[in-house]
C-alpha cells in the first residue's frame, strides 16, 4: 500500500483493518491510525495539499520516536490532522541543526555509540520536508565539529550524498548539546503564564496543570511537568526567576484572560526563544466588551473590558469557558490533545 502522507510504498506493511480505522506501519512515519472517513477524504489530493502532508509526517514520525508504539494509538480523524497542520511552526535552519543533534544524542546508547541514519527514511524525524534536505544538514553539522562519521569525511558525504550513514557525537558535540539542554530543548518543564488571581489558580489546579501533566496508559509518571511562577520558592528577583524557568521550559501554555501584560511578555520572550506557545483563553475575555459597575455610592461607571490584543488575535487558540462543572472537563480535555498533537 501507498502511506497517505509521504507516499511512501517500499517497506510500508498494513494491518488488519478494523472496522472504523485504517492501521499500517511506514517506515518514514511509523504506525499510522486513520479513521476510515479520513482516509477517504484524504485521497482526493486538493483535500490535504502536500506541504500539510509533510507536516503531518514530521509530527507522526516524532510522536512514534518519543513515545514508542503506545503512543501512536489514536484514531487520527481528519479534524485532528488538520489540527496538526495549523499548529505547527516550522523551524528555522538553525533549529533543524539543533533539533539533529539532540536527536541523534536520543539515538545514542552509549557515549562513542554510531547510529544509522537512512536519508531516504529519516529525514521527517529530523523536521526535513524532503531527503534532499536532510543531507545538507548533517553536512554541516560534520563540518561544525559536531559529529563524526565512521568512514568518510564531509566533503565525501557532500559529494556522494550517501543513503546511509553512521554517525557519532564529537566532544564538541556534546558541548554544544549541554548548552541546548540548558535552554529547555529536552525539557520536560512546561511554564504556564497566567493571571494568578484566585479562580484562575482553580482554573490551574482542575484543568490546566492535568491537562500537561497527563500521563499515557501504562506509564508511571507523566511526561511534562507543569510550572506556574508563584509554585517556586526563590529569593532573586522576580523577573530573573521568570526568565530562567522559561529558558528551562520545553514549551509554554499561555492564558490571555484577564489582558494581563506580563502575560503577553512572558509569551513573547518565550515565542522568541523559539518554544511552542499553546494560547488559551475565556470566551469572556476574547473580545473588547463595555461593562457598568457600581461604585458604594451607588454611581454607575461605565469601563472597557480589553479582549485579546490585536497582536495575538489571529493565532491558534483553545477558548474555554467555566459555566457548568463539565466546562473545565471539556477544557482539560482540549488543552490535553493540543499538546499532544503539537509538542512532540
Amino acid at each position: 500500500m501507498e502511506c497517505y502522507f509521504c507516499k511512501k510504498t517500499q517497506g510500508v506493511t498494513a494491518n488488519p483493518e478494523e472496522e472504523d480505522s485504517i492501521i499500517y506501519r511506514c517506515p518514514r512515519c511509523g504506525p499510522v491510525r486513520l479513521h476510515k472517513d479520513a482516509c477517504q477524504y484524504i485521497s482526493e489530493p486538493t483535500h490535504l495539499p502536500e506541504n500539510d502532508r509533510r507536516i503531518i509526517s514530521i509530527c507522526l514520525r516524532n510522536i512514534f520516536e518519543r513515545r514508542g508504539p503506545e503512543g501512536s494509538n489514536k484514531i487520527l480523524t481528519f479534524p485532528n490532522l488538520k489540527q496538526i497542520v495549523t499548529t505547527y511552526r516550522e523551524n528555522d535552519a538553525i533549529e533543524k541543526i539543533e533539533i539533529a543533534l539532540l536527536n541523534i544524542d536520543s539515538k545514542c546508547k552509549f557515549f562513542g555509540d554510531y547510529i544509522s541514519v537512512n536519508l531516504e527514511n529519516d529525514y521527517p524525524y529530523y523536521h526535513c520536508f524532503e531527503q534532499k534536505e536532510l543531507h545538507p544538514l548533517l553536512v554541516m553539522l560534520l563540518e561544525s565539529g559536531f559529529i563524526e562519521s565512521e568512514y568518510i569525511s564531509a566533503d565525501h558525504i557532500y559529494q556522494r550524498q550517501t543513503i546511509h550513514e553512521k554517525l557519532c557525537i564529537t566532544p564538541k558535540g556534546y558541548e554544544r548539546i549541554r548548552e541546548l539542554k540548558k535552554t529547555g530543548k529536552d525539557s520536560r518543564q512546561c511554564f504556564v503564564a497566567m493571571w494568578l488571581e484566585d479562580e484562575m489558580l482553580t482554573v490551574y489546579e482542575i484543568a490546566i496543570k492535568p491537562a500537561i501533566e497527563y500521563k499515557e496508559e501504562g506509564q508511571k509518571e507523566s511526561r511534562f511537568k507543569a510550572l506556574i511562577i508563584g509554585e517556586k520558592e526563590h529569593t532573586n528577583d522576580i523577573n530573573d526567576e521568570i526568565i530562567s524557568e522559561i529558558r528551562r521550559s520545553r514549551f509554554m501554555v499561555c492564558d490571555l484572560t484577564g489582558y494581563r501584560g506580563g502575560v503577553y511578555w512572558e509569551a513573547g520572550f518565550a515565542y522568541g526563544l523559539g518554544l511552542e506557545v499553546i494560547y488559551t483563553c475565556r470566551e469572556d475575555w476574547i473580545k473588547k466588551i463595555k461593562k457598568e459597575i457600581k461604585n458604594e455610592s451607588g454611581k454607575i461607571h461605565p469601563i472597557i473590558q480589553q479582549g485579546i490584543h490585536f497582536d495575538l488575535e489571529h493565532r491558534n487558540r483553545i477558548e474555554w469557558k467555566n459555566d457548568t462543572k463539565d466546562d473545565l472537563s471539556k477544557f482539560e480535555k482540549d488543552l490535553r490533545d493540543r499538546i499532544k498533537a503539537v509538542i512532540t
